[in-house]
């Protein structure tokens, strides 16, 4: 900004947003396998039956986390229909009751956000 630099680390984002700077540090294009965990097993218990994987179509509590998670903590300015891997991590997370780094997952939307060549306008957290 203007010359000025600003460096940005998970410690950083702990403090002012008092939240723990521990938990696991996933990166979102491998979590499945660092987690032990299979994306076609959580996407058939976390959607509704007969019907397709999207965010009209999953149970309802985690309709509400999708929603909190695209509204507040990792925004986005693309359809909100898909529930993304890295939502679908934040979820798992949610729901089994594991530590998350969040500090780590808002970092790496950030820096995700800012080097995504497709996408020329996005929210950041």
């Amino acid at each position: 900004m203007k010359g000025m630099e600003i460096k940005f680390t998970q410690d950083f984002l702990s403090k002012p947003l008092k939240i723990p700077n521990e938990g696991n540090k996933l990166f979102f294009n491998s979590w499945f396998n660092d987690a032990r965990v299979s994306r076609d097993k959580l996407i058939s218990e976390y959607t509704k039956p007969d019907h397709d994987f999207n965010s009209t179509n999953i149970q309802d509590v985690l309709k509400i986390l999708n929603n909190m998670i695209w509204h507040t903590l990792l925004p986005r300015c693309r359809t909100f229909d898909d529930v993304t891997d890295t939502y679908l991590c934040i979820i798992y997370h949610l729901m089994t009751k594991t530590k998350l780094n969040l500090c780590f997952v808002i970092l790496q939307y950030m820096i995700d956000s800012c080097l995504a060549v497709k996408q020329k306008v996005d929210g950041l957290p």
